[in-house]
């Protein structure tokens, strides 16, 4: 038993360094990508609209629901790394909607467990707590986890390139897109190092939290036996 869960605690981590893998293809790829033209009607509210997402809980939100909707975080955080090299999205936002993702992309494992065995519920719900405890990291030192991935991930002309760049869309799409593929992976190998070292216990404590549910739904069951077999000799008792 300690042995298969502990195997459903490490198997999240395969993902994540797959994943990580893909999220540097698209970046290549949106580097090559044509530029994105909407027309001069739908282009300003679109970028209005994304401006929006500079409120890092709404923007965590709308590219969860993206994300949950698309079911591939490799795919929206390629979308979000392409609108990005058009210049329309500030690293604030950007990083936003990765965050946002990186939660969105346990809703094909958590819908792929539903009336699954309790191994799989324990592999959904251990990467759904992986994810949201990242991302509460993440969110209580976000200015540091931003100047961090700046300045030892990215160039010295970049870094400053991309703190000057306000909103500038030609120089928003030198740096952005860069900056928002280098935090998704330096994101994902932070929370491996700093979970890696306790998998026994968060697997533990996953493996108590879905037996408990699965004792509260046992526990609701013989209830309705009882009152459907009440019912059903209720009738005999009249006669």
């Amino acid at each position: 038993m300690a042995w298969a869960c502990c195997s459903s605690a490490w198997r999240p981590w395969a993902a994540q360094w797959s994943r990580c893998r893909h999220v540097r293809r698209a970046s290549r790829c949106a580097q090559a990508a044509p530029p994105l033209t909407l027309g001069a009607v739908v282009d300003e509210p679109f970028r209005e609209l994304l401006a929006t997402m500079e409120d890092v809980p709404l923007g965590i939100g709308a590219a969860c629901a993206f994300t949950v909707l698309i079911q591939s975080s490799s795919a929206a955080t390629g979308v979000i790394i392409t609108v990005s090299q058009q210049g329309m999205l500030t690293a604030k936002a950007g990083l936003a909607l990765i965050l946002g993702a990186n939660i969105g992309t346990c809703g094909t494992a958590c819908l792929a467990a539903i009336g699954k065995k309790k191994e799989t519920l324990q592999v959904a719900a251990a990467y759904l707590f992986f994810k949201l405890l990242g991302v509460a990291l993440a969110l209580t030192a976000l200015d540091a986890f931003t100047d961090g991935v700046i300045d030892h991930t990215m160039g010295a002309e970049q870094a400053s390139a991309l703190r000057a760049a306000g909103t500038d869309s030609a120089a928003l799409s030198d740096t952005v897109p860069q900056f928002l593929a280098n935090s998704h992976t330096v994101f994902n190998i932070i929370l491996a190092v700093l979970c890696l070292p306790f998998t026994p216990q968060i697997a533990a404590l996953v493996e108590q939290a879905v037996s408990a549910l699965d004792a509260a739904d046992a526990g609701t069951a013989p209830k309705k036996t009882r009152r459907r077999s009440r019912a059903s000799r209720s009738p005999s008792k009249s006669r």
